[in-house]
């Protein structure tokens, strides 16, 4: 009988899974890699084997999240020309994902973003960096395209597109700390109609 061959990008990306369950349930000062293999349904040994530490995992989990989020906006995008709709698809790609399995990952963004700013970590920081660079361009190309065609008023897409996300953070960090406070598919639907009526006036 043949040993089992092993695919190891499909091995990491299941760790990586179960750490985005753990932190998020967790948070990142109270997780263990031994939670994370437990999770995982692992030996410990064996997360090293793809991990070298904690900070490593955790911070691979983020970047994991981040390119989740930019295939998923890219699918709902790639059949929708008007820059208007698509200024909608990208508003509301975020509720689908708050109600997915990176709904988890979620949670932890405060304290990623405390944790950052206060132990002022290059990888951390990077990341974040990183991350808010894709969601600008993302936005700025639409903005880019409406003012093209004349569906958006003339404006400086790249710091309107900073407004929006700024505005995207607010509305999920309030809903974060308080998920009763109201229902985020609901206040996603009301954000895109003030935005579109604000770039098309």
């Amino acid at each position: 009988m043949s040993p089992k061959v092993v695919d190891k990008s499909e091995k990491k990306n299941h760790i990586l899974k179960a750490a985005i369950r753990v932190f998020a349930e967790s948070g990142l000062a109270n997780t263990k890699m031994a939670h994370v293999a437990q999770a995982a349904g692992i030996g410990k040994g064996t997360i090293y084997e793809y991990f070298k530490s904690k900070d490593e995992l955790f911070w691979m989990a983020f970047e994991v999240f981040v390119e989740e989020m930019g295939v998923l906006i890219e699918r709902k995008l790639i059949d929708v020309e008007d820059p208007v709709e698509q200024i909608r698809v990208y508003i509301m790609a975020w509720s689908e994902m708050l109600n997915s399995e990176f709904r988890e990952f979620a949670n932890l963004m405060i304290e990623i973003w405390a944790e950052s700013m206060r132990k002022g970590q290059d990888k951390g920081l990077a990341a974040m960096t990183e991350m808010y660079y894709q969601y600008r361009l993302q936005i700025k190309s639409i903005l880019d395209q409406g003012v093209l065609q004349k569906k958006f008023r003339p404006m400086n897409t790249l710091a309107v597109a900073a407004m929006i996300i700024g505005s995207m953070d607010g509305l999920f960090l309030q809903w974060l700390m308080d998920k009763d406070l109201f229902p985020i598919e609901e206040a996603l639907k009301e954000f895109a109609d003030i935005v579109i009526t604000g770039l098309s006036e």
